[in-house]
């Protein structure tokens, strides 16, 4: 997994977040997606800086019904924005 310890920092247009929120019902699907992206993130300098499964998530007004909550940090937006409209993720790991 991409982590602030194995990913150098570039100095671009400086860093972006990516919220992620969902929910995961297929166990397999969510694998295979796991297995696809985290190469992309770690190819695209990206890490992940929170990562929660449910659970963890503590909710101070409003309510929260999703079971992934994520922040991942990429060295710049167009590195973020490549990866996302990559034909590899639209294709490949979003179906």
């Amino acid at each position: 997994i991409p982590t602030r310890a194995n990913v150098r920092s570039a100095t671009e247009d400086g860093p972006v977040l990516m919220l992620i929120e969902g929910t995961g019902h297929h166990q397999d699907r969510m694998d295979r997606y796991r297995d696809i992206i985290l190469p992309m993130m770690f190819d695209h300098g990206a890490h992940y800086t929170v990562f929660d499964l449910g659970g963890s998530v503590e909710v101070l007004s409003g309510n929260w019904g999703e079971a992934i909550f994520a922040i991942s940090r990429w060295p710049s937006r167009v590195a973020a924005e490549k990866f996302w409209m990559s034909d590899k993720y639209q294709n490949d790991a979003i179906p």
